[in-house]
């Protein structure tokens, strides 16, 4: 089991910029970790960053995938209602027959005050 001192350590050295072979020359010359322990840490930080790359991945995919789901739907809402323009149902107590009974034709048709 690697030590969680030492991958604290080592994190926090990448972010500050080290290279691998940077923060392995300090842990084994002056922090007394063997060269074992020390690689495991690396293995370790690797496998985490990787994890959280393919989570993130799979997360976009997720998002992608239900705005797909959701475009089409609204798309295909949107059809069956201006296909129902045409042939209203009766929906009695919505105020939505009212509303389909109007044609295109009655929405953009020019009133003559004459």
């Amino acid at each position: 089991m690697v030590n969680k001192e030492l991958l604290s350590y080592i994190r926090t050295q990448k972010d500050l910029g080290k290279t691998e072979t940077e923060i392995k020359s300090v842990l084994t010359d002056g922090g007394g970790w063997s060269a074992v322990d020390i690689d495991e840490a690396f293995r370790v930080q690797d496998m985490k960053k990787r994890l959280s790359s393919r989570q993130k991945n799979d997360a976009f995919i997720f998002l992608g995938i239900a705005s797909l789901v959701i475009l089409f739907l609204f798309l295909w809402f949107l059809f069956w209602v201006v296909s129902s323009l045409e042939n209203p149902p009766n929906i009695p107590g919505t105020g939505i027959g009212i509303f389909l009974n109007h044609s295109f034709n009655d929405m953009f048709s020019v009133v003559s005050l004459t």
